[in-house]
C-alpha cells in the first residue's frame, strides 16, 4: 500500500515539475518574441505607440490564416504587427493607413470572448477585410490605432 501511495505522490510531483518547466519555457519564448518584434518595428523605421501585449489572433474574413494562435501584438507609428510565439517574423503586418475602423466586439465568427473584461478587437481594412484579436484590454489598443 505504501508503494502505491509513493508512486502516486511521485507522479503528482512529476506532473507539477513538467508543468512548471513548460511554463518557464513559454515565458522565455514570449520574452524573446517581444524583443524580436520590437526590434522589427524599430528596423522598419517606426517608433512604438503601444508596447507588446499578449493577444490571440482569432481569424479574418480573408487573406490570413484560419489557424487561431497566441502571440504578441505591437502598434507602431506606421503599422500594426502580430507575431505568434513560435514564429521568427510577424505573421500579420497591417499598415495603419489601411485601417478604416477598429471596433471592440463580444464575438467574432461565432465565438464569444472568453476573457473577463476582454473582448475582440476587430480591425476593418480598406479591402473590406476584418481581422480579429482577442485581448484583455481591446479598447486601449483601439485608442492607439485610431487616435482622435
Amino acid at each position: 500500500m505504501a508503494d502505491i501511495l509513493l508512486l502516486i505522490a511521485s507522479l503528482i510531483v512529476g506532473f507539477l515539475l513538467v508543468g512548471a518547466a513548460a511554463a518557464l519555457v513559454l515565458r522565455a519564448r514570449m520574452a524573446k518574441t517581444v524583443k524580436v518584434l520590437e526590434r522589427r518595428v524599430h528596423d522598419d523605421g517606426c517608433s512604438i505607440r503601444l508596447p507588446a501585449t499578449s493577444a490571440r489572433y482569432s481569424g479574418a474574413d480573408s487573406g490570413y490564416s484560419k489557424v487561431k494562435n497566441n502571440g504578441v501584438l505591437v502598434v507602431g507609428d506606421l503599422r500594426l504587427y502580430f507575431q505568434h510565439f513560435l514564429e521568427k517574423t510577424p505573421s500579420i503586418v497591417i499598415p495603419l493607413a489601411d485601417i478604416r475602423n477598429a471596433t471592440v466586439e463580444a464575438s467574432f465568427h461565432g465565438e464569444s470572448r472568453v476573457m473577463a473584461g476582454g473582448g475582440y478587437l476587430v480591425v476593418h481594412t480598406g479591402d473590406s477585410n476584418r481581422i480579429a484579436f482577442l485581448l484583455k484590454d481591446p479598447e486601449a489598443v483601439r485608442a492607439k490605432l485610431l487616435p482622435e
